[in-house]
């Protein structure tokens, strides 16, 4: 999945859309009625992502905290990077 322009918002979109289970920012998010995956689709085209149990939700996401927020949880991550882009 590739991230675009402002990266942050993009970053804690996807975070959102896997935790709620519900289209967020440009992500959409699907889910299997059989096995209660998530398909996670980019509105702007791109790979999809398919996460097919909670295991494999709950990894991807701390890969996804741990390779962008270092020590911060992402809602923390998120909100500084907002400030930082508005004193830009």
């Amino acid at each position: 999945m590739n991230f675009r322009g402002e990266e942050f918002e993009d970053v804690y979109s996807l975070h959102c859309a896997i935790r709620s289970g519900m289209d967020y920012g440009r992500f959409l998010c699907k889910r299997d009625p059989v096995n209660g995956g998530k398909l996670i689709s980019p509105t702007t085209g791109g790979n999809n992502l398919l996460l097919v149990s909670p295991a494999a939700e709950a990894f991807f996401l701390e890969l996804l905290t741990r390779g962008f927020c270092g020590d911060l949880d992402m809602e923390g991550w998120h909100s500084l990077q907002q400030n930082l882009a508005k004193a830009d």
